[in-house]
């Protein structure tokens, strides 16, 4: 088990086509709008490192600092 910070807060980007609700129980719901899809998982926060753990098995790196969210390379 990893140790991390749990965290809940929602963040758009900027246009609105993409939203990313961590929930302080280590869970997030993605939303893309165009297309249409959502994803959910498992993320782990640790520092300002984040990682997200997509259920059907795609992980990806972000960071999460000074409020905001970075995804992607990081």
């Amino acid at each position: 088990m990893i140790d991390h910070l749990p965290v809940s807060g929602v963040w758009s980007s900027p246009d609105g086509r993409f939203s990313l609700e961590l929930h302080p129980d280590g869970r997030f719901v993605e939303i893309h709008e165009e297309p249409r899809s959502i994803f959910t998982g498992a993320y782990v926060l640790v520092g300002e490192t984040l990682k997200l753990f997509e259920d059907h098995g795609a992980v990806v790196t972000g960071r999460l600092a000074d409020g905001r969210l970075s995804l992607g390379s990081v």
